[in-house]
């Protein structure tokens, strides 16, 4: 048991935090790939929850392990309707998945920053989701703005847990409405940043294209930046 208040910012895969992580220590907790360390001044610890949450029951006893201050969940997401962008961050005030109960989640005021950011409102799926249509769709039905594949089922851990009051969901915005194309180039690129073997980063490039890499490359840095600017004005307050 930790015995000292902390931070615990939970992310889906490497690449959207890859960035931060080189400046942790890695250790394996509750068979989770957890990462410790400062951050901003702050001891944090950061924990890849796979998409969709691969082992909840081991995700749950880990955090119910930690005597946490704040929870914090960050990561990409896909726009469900025009006017918002790839690098556009946003607040999840409701959560929501297909055939399951609304969820509210109060707006915390963790940074001058954050609280000017939208809050909307975020579904939660089994699986990506790559053409208009099916964003069209999934809009039509849930009301949703940005969709993912672990926000909802978040938000119902910290409920059960009790850590509302402390839970907070930051979101950037990965592809936009009309952006099949960039999704569909991105399949073989995703584990880019989690490889540290030069033939296997250009094994990568050679499958997806070395234009698209170019392109991807790019726009995840972008991304990773969004998630450090944001991590940093929420831990500095």
């Amino acid at each position: 048991m930790v015995d000292r208040d902390m931070v615990v910012i939970l992310a889906a895969v490497y690449e959207e935090v890859a960035p931060l992580l080189a400046k942790l220590q890695f250790r394996r907790a509750s068979g989770l790939s957890v990462y410790e360390g400062l951050l901003f001044g702050r001891e944090v610890t950061v924990c890849l929850t796979g998409p969709g949450i691969s082992k909840p029951g081991r995700l749950e006893r880990f955090l119910q392990q930690r005597n946490i201050h704040l929870l914090l969940n960050v990561g990409f997401c896909g726009a469900l309707r025009h006017g918002l962008l790839p690098g556009d961050i946003v607040v999840v005030e409701k959560f929501s998945a297909l055939r399951q109960p609304l969820l509210y989640q109060p707006t915390v005021c963790l940074s001058p920053r954050a609280a000017k950011l939208p809050a909307i409102q975020l579904v939660s799926v089994a699986g990506v989701v790559r053409q208009p249509n099916e964003k069209e769709d999934l809009r039509h039905l849930t009301g949703a703005d940005v969709v993912d594949m672990e926000g909802y089922h978040l938000q119902c851990l910290a409920q059960k847990l009790g850590f509302t009051d402390r839970f907070c969901c930051f979101k950037i915005v990965g592809d936009a409405f009309e952006d099949s194309a960039f999704l569909s180039r991105e399949r073989y690129f995703r584990s880019f940043f989690r490889e540290h073997s030069l033939w296997k980063k250009m094994l990568i490039i050679l499958q997806t294209g070395i234009l698209a890499s170019v392109s991807l490359y790019r726009r995840k840095k972008m991304l990773q930046q969004k998630v450090v600017e944001l991590l940093e004005s929420v831990l500095k307050s």
